[in-house]
């Protein structure tokens, strides 16, 4: 990703929401390393780490979402893809679809509460973007996904909540698999 000049700082919300399979850290859990301004071991972090950074810190598009710590969701720069097919005309849809982690300690256990933690900055990020989300919530296995006007023709954004493997990132083939039906049948199912 491009340098935008943005910093951490004072921010540590991927050392405590997000997954980290070296350490067997599910999304949630936060990381033993972590400290009050950073990471107690940096130099000695793992690759997920080292590798890893969130939109807001990498992405110049990002300008205008605010800091993890301070918007309360951490968007991930790995996008996962979704496929949809529609079942009236058969035509397939490839969906890049960002993973945008709650960065809540308190359970929120309804899905369709999540996206009123998400502000429109998001929203209009994502829309700019042409990315669908799923708004994950640490351990909990579903996953509210977001459709991106721009995908589905809707005028607003459509929200389907979705079962997903606890923890890690939806893979390919797991969004595929969850996802491999037509927006419209997905927005019938509400």
């Amino acid at each position: 990703m491009d340098d935008t000049g943005r910093r951490c700082g004072g921010c540590v919300a991927c050392c405590r929401h997000f997954p980290i399979e070296e350490l067997s850290l599910l999304a949630g859990q936060k990381c033993p390393h972590v400290r009050r301004k950073g990471c107690g071991r940096y130099a000695l972090r793992p690759a997920s780490c080292r590798d890893w950074s969130c939109r807001w810190l990498g992405d110049p598009d990002a300008e205008g979402l605010r800091r993890p710590d301070r918007c309360g969701y951490l968007v991930d720069h790995l996008s996962g893809v979704a496929r949809i097919v529609d079942n009236k005309t058969g035509a397939e849809m490839f969906l890049e679809v960002a993973n945008v982690w709650l960065c809540r300690t308190e359970v929120v256990s309804s899905p369709t509460l999540w996206k009123s933690f998400i502000d429109e900055r998001l929203f209009e990020y994502l829309y700019k973007k042409k990315l669908s989300c799923a708004i994950r919530h640490g351990v909990n296995p579903t996953a509210l996904m977001m459709f991106n006007p721009e995908h589905t023709g809707a005028p607003e954004w459509l929200d389907k909540a979705v079962q997903m493997s606890p923890g890690f990132q939806p893979g390919v083939e797991e969004m595929t698999r969850l996802l491999g039906k037509s927006v419209v049948d997905m927005l019938e199912m509400k």
